[in-house]
C-alpha cells in the first residue's frame, strides 16, 4: 500500500470499535505493569490535518470513564513502517488543539503532578458518584507528538477500526475489477460508483444526462486517482444498451454490473396512466433485464465468471401502494435475481440485490416526498420515517456502500440469488410498505402533488441528452 492509498482511505471518521489495553506506567504488587484501558475517535480532515478524541476508562468495557484527551494538528509522514508491511510510519503532532477534561475528580491533580501542563479546574460540580471538571491542558510549543502506526492500516483483512462514514475494506480490494453502475451518475449509484472507484476499481457509469455523467465521472477519478468512464446511454432501448456493452467489451471484459438506474413517484393508481405506467417500468424492469442480459450473453460465451447486483426495495414482498408500476418492476427484477442466480450459477456468474430503506438523495426527494408531503421533510435525518424506524434513523450512505462492496468483492463466492435488506428493522417492524400513510390525502393534496413532480420531471428532462 502506497502513501497515496493510505491518505485516500483514511479520509472520515474512525473509531475504536472496543477498548484497547495498554501498559502504564504504574505496577503491580508482583511487579507487572498495571493496565489502562482507551478508545479513540480519529478524524483525518484531508491536507494532512486530523482530529482526535482518546478516551480512557476505568474498567475494560468502557463504563467508567476517567478523562478525555481532544486533540487537533497535522501528520509527519516519516516513511514505510518498519515491521508491519503496507504500514505507514507517522508523527501526529497536536499543535493546533490539545484539551484535556478530567472525568473523575483528583485527576488533573494528577495530570499536573506528572507535568502534562498545566490543567486548571475551572468549574466542577457532584452528581451521584461521578464528578466532572470543565478544564483545558494547554502545552506550550507544537503540543505533545504522538508516533506510532496504524494497525488497521496494514495490507490484508478488515479494518479493526471502524464506524462513521468510513469503509471497512482495504484500499486495493477492488483492484482489477472492471464495473459497470446504470444511473452511476447521481444518488445511490454515484455513492457506489465511488465506493467501488475509492477501493480500486475501474468503474463505468451510465445515464441518460450526459453532461451528469460526464461531470460525476470526472469528479471521481480525480477524487479517486482511477479510470472512470462516463456513457450516455437511455436503458430503456435495447438497441442504445448493446451500443453501450459492445464498447465496454471492447475495452475489456467487465467483471462486475450494478443494476441502479431506476425511477419512480408516489401516485394514486386510479390517476395512473399507460405512459404513467410505462415511464418507469421501461427503465426498471425492461431496462434492467436488457442490461443483465447485453452483459450475461458476453460473460457466457467468453466463460468468465462475474457479479450482478441490482437495487431492489422490500416493496418487493410487501407491495407498495401509490409507487405501484416501481413495486411490480422491482419484483420482477427480483424473480430475475433469484432464477438467473439458478440458471447461470454453472457458468460463474452470481446475482444478488439490495433492498433499502430510507438512504435520503435528491432525486427521492423530489418525486416521493415532494413539497414535505409527509410530516417533515425526507431530506431530514430525523424525518417521520427515521421516528418510525425501530432504530430511529434513517441510512447512512457508507453502511449501503460497504453492502454493496461487500457482495461485488470476491471471498463469498457461494452467496447468490439473495436479496438483503438494510433498513434499520424497518421492514421486520411491519407496516403497509414505505408509502401507507399517504392514504388520507384528498383530490387537492394529490393535485399539488402531480405539479410538483411535474416540475421536477421537467427540470430532468431538460438535462438528457440520450
Amino acid at each position: 500500500m502506497t502513501l497515496e492509498d493510505t491518505k485516500r482511505i483514511l479520509v472520515g471518521e474512525w473509531v475504536s470499535v472496543t477498548p484497547e489495553v495498554r501498559p502504564s506506567a504504574t505496577r503491580n504488587p508482583d511487579g507487572t505493569l498495571k493496565p489502562f484501558y482507551l478508545s479513540r475517535e480519529f478524524k483525518y480532515l484531508g491536507d494532512d490535518r486530523f482530529e482526535l478524541t482518546i478516551s480512557n476508562w476505568a474498567d475494560p468495557y468502557g463504563k467508567v470513564a476517567v478523562a478525555r484527551i481532544d486533540l487537533r494538528g497535522h501528520i509527519e509522514w516519516v516513511g514505510e513502517h518498519p515491521i508491519a508491511s503496507g504500514a505507514q510510519k507517522a508523527n501526529f503532532i497536536a499543535d493546533e488543539a490539545y484539551e484535556v477534561t478530567p472525568m473523575i475528580a483528583g485527576f488533573a491533580d494528577l495530570l499536573n503532578s506528572v507535568g502534562v501542563g498545566r490543567v486548571r479546574a475551572v468549574a466542577g460540580r457532584a452528581t451521584s458518584e461521578r464528578f466532572r471538571e470543565d478544564v483545558r491542558a494547554v502545552r506550550p510549543g507544537r503540543g505533545p507528538q504522538l508516533h506510532g502506526v496504524r494497525p488497521d492500516l496494514c495490507s490484508g483483512g478488515l479494518s479493526v477500526l471502524g464506524g462513521k462514514g468510513m469503509t471497512i475494506f482495504r484500499a486495493d480490494l477492488l483492484k482489477g475489477k472492471r464495473i459497470l453502475v446504470t444511473g452511476g451518475g447521481t444518488g445511490l449509484g454515484r455513492e457506489v460508483a465511488g465506493e467501488y472507484a475509492k477501493l480500486g476499481a475501474e468503474v463505468y457509469i451510465c445515464g441518460r444526462r450526459g453532461g451528469v455523467v460526464a461531470e460525476t465521472a470526472r469528479e471521481l477519478a480525480e477524487t479517486h486517482n482511477t479510470r472512470v468512464t462516463p456513457i450516455e446511454c437511455d436503458i430503456r432501448s435495447p438497441d442504445a444498451v448493446e451500443n453501450m456493452m459492445t464498447r465496454v467489451f471492447n475495452e475489456g471484459p467487465l467483471t462486475g454490473l450494478v443494476n441502479n438506474a431506476a425511477g419512480n413517484f408516489i401516485s394514486r393508481t386510479k390517476d395512473l396512466s399507460p405512459n404513467g405506467f410505462n415511464a418507469i417500468a421501461n427503465i426498471v424492469f425492461h431496462g434492467t433485464f436488457y442490461v443483465t442480459l447485453a452483459a450475461g450473453k458476453r460473460w457466457i460465451e467468453a466463460r468468465q465468471q462475474a457479479n450482478v447486483v441490482s437495487i431492489l426495495t422490500t416493496s418487493v414482498w410487501n407491495g407498495g401502494p401509490f409507487t405501484v408500476p416501481s413495486a411490480m418492476s422491482k419484483a420482477g427484477i427480483n424473480v430475475m435475481t433469484r432464477s438467473l442466480a439458478v440458471e447461470w450459477a454453472p457458468h460463474g456468474i452470481r446475482l444478488n440485490a439490495i433492498a433499502p430503506g430510507l438512504f435520503p438523495t435528491k432525486g427521492a426527494g423530489e418525486r416521493l416526498n415532494p413539497g414535505s408531503i409527509r410530516a417533515t421533510t425526507m431530506d431530514k435525518a430525523h424525518d417521520s420515517s427515521a421516528i418510525n424506524n425501530p432504530m430511529g434513523r434513517v441510512g447512512r450512505m457508507q453502511e449501503l456502500r460497504n453492502l454493496a462492496t461487500f457482495l461485488m468483492a470476491d471471498g463469498c463466492d457461494y452467496l447468490t440469488g439473495e436479496t438483503i435488506v438494510i433498513d434499520g428493522g424497518a421492514f421486520l417492524g411491519g407496516g403497509g410498505g414505505t408509502f401507507w400513510q399517504l392514504s388520507h390525502l384528498g383530490d387537492q393534496d394529490w393535485e399539488n402533488i402531480r405539479n410538483t413532480i411535474k416540475g421536477a420531471n421537467e427540470k430532468d428532462k431538460a438535462k438528457r441528452t440520450a
